[in-house]
């Protein structure tokens, strides 16, 4: 009698282990697939264009406003799409590593006229935007991408 309790026992064990390894598995799918979706939003080609734009016309502040409305809205969803995947990244809904390998460099390169663009629209909303991004910036500027 006592084998057979630890057959069952032994049974028991590799079937939670089996359950345990799906989990982990399935959660980093999960978090693989998340981190791929944002990927493939943040190079639409529209989106690409508003990082363009922020890149060739913002110089700081004060040339925020000299942009059209078109150029600002593309610049604003740009930003934005960052602002969720650093809140994601943050919250560990995708794999930081994966964040900060593939888009920290040019976040990190372009922290002088984010941060314009943030300072610009704080200053007409009278708010903060993008608080997720705003802290990665802040945590890129502690550790630079290499």
């Amino acid at each position: 009698m006592p084998t057979l309790q630890f057959v069952a026992a032994g049974i028991a064990g590799l079937a939670f282990a089996v359950a345990l390894l799906t989990y982990r598995f399935n959660g980093r799918k999960s978090k693989t697939d998340l981190f791929t979706s944002m990927h493939d939003k943040l190079i639409d080609p529209d989106v690409q264009r508003g990082r363009g734009i922020l890149n060739a016309k913002v110089k700081g502040i004060g040339t925020v406003h000299l942009l059209d409305k078109d150029e600002f809205e593309c610049v604003n969803r740009s930003l934005a799409l960052y602002d969720t995947l650093a809140m994601y990244s943050r919250r560990g809904n995708v794999i930081e590593a994966d964040v900060l390998e593939t888009w920290g460099p040019a976040m990190y390169r372009r922290r002088g006229k984010i941060r314009a663009f943030i300072s610009y629209r704080a200053s007409v909303d009278e708010y903060e935007s993008w608080p997720h991004l705003t802290a990665m910036l802040d945590d890129l500027d502690m550790k630079p991408p290499s």
